[in-house]
């Protein structure tokens, strides 16, 4: 088995090929190290469901709803247009999907999704265009989550970036750290892996803020050499 470095190509990494890493080349991320190094512009949280008759018209909410009307794919041109109904406690709303004809294998009489999407509303009532929709448990562990949000190129998308990270996690072992062990125990600093691996992973706001504080004292350090 040939030993893990740094600066092998991103190809190495499962689900890169050619392609997207010409796409990851454009963001001036070559290796696995500049992937690693490639940290995120922000964090997306994931509000806790609510009522849609207690939300702002123009928010992104989020609310469980059970699907009361499948729709059929309607064509129009090159758009295929899917509508449905969903009940949200006592509240009926329309979800259209747009070029997602397969959506209605999943959306079944009775069953029941988090959506999560930009609430509007006309003359017919409330609805909801190309919502993201999660079973509830999976949507539970996301409220409780921060989700990275990272700089991005044409033909790579945020989703691509946080699976090649994820399935360049393990390499993280191998970053080496340059601040001795005495100054990141005086100052209370990660060591770098720790910091690699929640900036891209934090438990919470605290978690990503101690990361950001080491990076930003190395970045000190740097500068002053």
């Amino acid at each position: 088995r040939n030993i893990m470095k740094l600066d092998d190509s991103i190809i190495s990494i499962k689900g890169i090929g050619e392609k997207s890493a010409s796409s990851f080349s454009k963001l001036g991320i070559n290796t696995i190290k500049d992937l690693l190094f490639h940290f995120p512009r922000r964090y997306d949280t994931y509000p806790e469901p609510t009522n849609i008759d207690e939300s702002y018209i123009g928010d992104n909410i989020a609310f469980l709803g059970k699907v009361i009307k499948e729709g059929k794919p309607i064509k129009i041109r090159n758009l295929t247009i899917l509508n449905i109904s969903v009940k949200s406690s006592d509240t009926i709303c329309k979800i259209t999907f747009f070029n997602m004809p397969y959506i209605r294998n999943v959306l079944k009489m009775n069953s029941e999704f988090v959506f999560y999407g930009r609430l509007q509303k006309n003359n017919a009532g409330f609805f909801v265009e190309q919502p993201k929709l999660y079973k509830t448990e999976e949507y539970q562990i996301l409220t409780k989550s921060l989700q990275p949000v990272y700089p991005t190129s044409e033909g790579l998308t945020n989703n691509a970036i946080t699976k090649a990270i994820r399935n360049a996690t393990p390499y993280i072992e191998l970053i080496k750290d340059f601040i001795p062990d005495e100054i990141l125990t005086d100052n209370d600093f990660m060591n770098l892996k720790d910091t690699v691996y929640h900036m891209h992973h934090p438990v919470d706001m605290i978690d990503f803020e101690r990361a950001r504080k080491r990076l930003a004292f190395q970045e000190f350090l740097c500068f002053l050499l």
